[in-house]
């Protein structure tokens, strides 16, 4: 590789426009145009162009470039990689700028785009800025997703999915730390590289106040992005199985389904070349990549007839898969040649099974075609995103976003959030979408909330217990199902839940989470969460100019997030003349305190040690014995330090 000599920059740039280049043509000058035309202060950014071997004129018309505008543009030249990812990663190692911008070489950026993102970008400090694109001149809708701005998004609270293509802002720091690259070798490398930035930003908005990028449409039918397109079948395989592979490291496809199926229609895209081309070979390893992450919750987000698709490739039905996809008869018709082939559709009939039908011609599909396809008499919930979940003084609050398969037309009447004591507390919730997947089989999804008061989940036996809740959806045919809260939820949503214990009557509640990660509150009593687990261990040490006073022990309940452990000094007069807030474990769900107090500046006297602890509504006076570590005495500028642990509490005299 080479890079074309330019001079010193004056100063740092905060953006990077990275541009993969290979064969460009009169495309690429349009877009360097507009680049060029841009009316940020170009000493605030920079242009990386990654030249992939071209042979068109493309790498003399990048040398002129750098040459004539050698404050901002830099050339880098490398032999042809067959595809952008090599390129984009060359120049996000290379690219100095805090952020970076993904740029093909046959787009265009309108003039005050960049100026405007790093505006937002300064504003709202994202990792990712996912700003409005024009995708019309590729038919591209992008399902919503820039119907409204939102920051703080994630892929479960937003439509953020529904674009996987890199032309985004990023932050420089979110590729280099996590070490996340485009898989060289293979095309949909965008994919991959976009859903692993998503996964690992800490924040993701969507900006919609103007067009920031527009795909264009090539007069010669070509991409750069992806060369010959359709001809590189084993490429396209591949990078749909990577996109699979990558999904897989972060949840199942039972978790987020709507990141998998996302792989899925890149999949359907395929499948008519396959055939064009007769790669069986290629057919059946995409039988295979797909089978291994395919379920239900996948396939009743796919529409009806690219999941007939799928669960035909699946089931290895080829004839009738091709006769899906490129519209061929299933059947023949006494070889009549001048009449026009029907086509066939898909349809479930009886519920035995699907057919294809064309007039009175009926090929039944075998029964064992449909995988994993739900019984129609079990309406079953498939996915229940808890979305928040929050402790307060006097209740316990949850949301989500629930979805529902069940076999006919009708919204649940009624919701109830349920604990593990029996009781329960009415839900109240919206329905956001309901639509049919295949035969009367409908999806439904609803967003919910419910709050239940503390007093009623008091339990009955003064024993410590853990309490865990459920989701009960009654549906108009008499039936109810539940679902627990398990480990689907938001990101940062059990750091709210377990900010603080609260008390309620003789109990503490805690929050905690299960070793199988569902949502639950320790109850413990408090007769039991004032008594220590562990007597403290207090020590006395002499120091060069002072005399520290060691304590370490243990609460009867688990630590928490918004608890405060404080050591008091108590004189005789019963003033509080000293206070020291202790040190809480680390560790999720331990007891563990410690800490140290200075004494040196105690007046002569004997003093009362107190344990508190502060939770969010109450103080608790801690009580039991300091562990007994007889008598120990330092004389230091005519005082002596005793600690006498033999009393309840522990007692201090400075004489």
């Amino acid at each position: 590789m080479s890079e074309t000599p330019h001079s010193a920059y004056r100063q740092t740039p905060e953006l990077s426009i990275i541009i993969p280049v290979y064969n460009g043509g009169s495309f690429f000058r349009d877009t360097i145009g507009s680049l060029l035309g841009q009316t940020l202060e170009r000493s605030r950014f920079e242009i990386i162009l990654v030249d992939d071997g071209s042979t068109d004129g493309s790498a003399e018309y990048c040398d002129k470039l750098a040459a004539s505008h050698p404050d901002f543009v830099r050339v880098f030249h490398q032999p042809n990689s067959g595809s952008p990812a090599g390129p984009r990663n060359k120049g996000a190692r290379l690219a100095r700028g805090e952020y970076v911008f993904f740029v093909d070489a046959d787009d265009l950026v309108p003039a005050e785009s960049f100026e405007h993102m790093l505006l937002h970008a300064h504003d709202k400090q994202f990792d990712i800025g996912v700003f409005k694109v024009d995708g019309s001149s590729w038919g591209l809708t992008y399902d919503g997703l820039f119907d409204q701005p939102q920051d703080n998004c994630t892929v479960f609270n937003s439509r953020i999915m529904n674009s996987l293509g890199p032309y985004k802002l990023f932050r420089r720091s979110l590729i280099l730390d996590n070490n996340l690259t485009f898989p060289e070798g293979i095309l949909y490398e965008d994919l991959p590289f976009v859903l692993e930035c998503y996964l690992n930003a800490r924040s993701i908005s969507i900006i919609t106040d103007k067009v920031y990028y527009t795909y264009s449409a090539r007069t010669d039918g070509g991409s750069i992005s992806q060369g010959v397109g359709a001809k590189r079948l084993d490429e396209q395989i591949e990078g749909i199985a990577h996109y699979f592979r990558v999904a897989s490291r972060y949840a199942t496809p039972q978790e987020c389904p709507h990141i998998f199926v996302r792989g899925y229609r890149y999949l359907d895209y395929a499948l008519p070349h396959l055939f064009d081309q007769k790669r069986t070979d290629l057919l059946e390893k995409a039988a295979r990549d797909a089978r291994s992450y395919y379920c239900d919750q996948v396939r009743s987000l796919m529409p009806f007839s690219q999941m007939t698709r799928i669960d035909t490739l699946i089931a290895g039905k080829t004839d009738l898969l091709r006769s899906i996809v490129k519209r061929q008869p299933l059947l023949s018709f006494n070889g009549q040649t001048d009449v026009a082939p029907p086509s066939y559709q898909l349809h479930t009939l009886n519920r035995k099974g699907l057919y294809a039908i064309e007039a009175e011609h009926v090929a039944p599909i075998p029964p064992d075609f449909g995988w994993g396809r739900p019984k129609l008499e079990n309406p079953q919930i498939v996915h229940n995103l808890i979305t928040h979940a929050s402790l307060e003084a006097d209740s316990v609050c949850f949301e989500g976003r629930l979805q529902l398969l069940r076999a006919c037309a009708g919204i649940p009447e009624s919701a109830q959030l349920r604990s593990s004591l029996g009781n329960s507390h009415p839900a109240s919730f919206t329905v956001e979408s309901a639509r049919i997947v295949y035969a009367d089989v409908w999806h439904i999804v609803l967003s919910w909330q419910a709050t239940m008061p503390l007093s009623t989940l008091e339990p009955k036996d003064d024993k410590r217990q853990a309490i865990h809740f459920y989701l009960d959806v009654d549906l108009p045919s008499g039936q109810t199902v539940e679902s627990r809260f398990g480990k689907d939820r938001l990101d940062g949503v059990f750091s709210t839940f377990a900010k603080q214990a609260v008390t309620s009557g003789a109990w503490l509640f805690a929050p905690t989470e299960t070793s199988s990660k569902n949502l639950s509150l320790n109850a413990v009593p408090l007769a039991l969460a004032r008594s220590l687990a562990n007597p403290p261990s207090l020590r006395l040490e002499k120091k060069v100019f002072s005399t520290l006073l060691y304590i370490n022990g243990g609460l009867g309940f688990d630590n928490y997030p918004g608890t405060e452990i404080t050591l008091q000094f108590i004189d005789e007069s019963g003033s509080c003349i000293q206070k020291e807030t202790l040190k809480k474990s680390a560790r999720r769900g331990d007891r563990a305190f410690f800490g140290s107090a200075d004494v040196t500046s105690l007046r002569k006297g004997r003093y009362e040690l107190s344990l508190s602890v502060e939770i969010a509504n109450a103080t608790l006076d801690l009580e039991g014995h300091a562990s007994n570590t007889g008598r120990e005495e330092i004389k230091r500028f005519a005082r002596t330090y005793s600690l006498d642990t033999a009393f309840k509490p522990a007692m201090l005299t400075i004489s």
